[in-house]
């Protein structure tokens, strides 16, 4: 359990955020913006299908962030 908890992130100071995407590609951009942003990845778990849950630190501009996924993720 506690291999499972670290592989997660629990415990680790952040913000979750859960993103909808549809192929590997849209993965990739997912992280492409959070290396451009200097948002800092914790972890990345598969949530319900066609859902990623992104555990991030250093998010400074949340509601900019929600927009660029919007745009790039259609």
């Amino acid at each position: 359990m506690r291999a499972l908890a670290r592989m997660c992130g629990f415990g680790e100071v952040g913000t979750r955020i859960r993103v909808a995407v549809r192929s590997p590609e849209e993965v990739y951009r997912v992280l492409e913006i959070l290396g451009r942003r200097g948002v800092e990845l914790v972890a990345a778990i598969q949530g319900e299908p066609g859902e990623m849950i992104l555990h991030v630190r250093d998010l400074k501009e949340r509601e900019a962030l929600g927009r660029e996924l919007e745009e790039a993720l259609g």
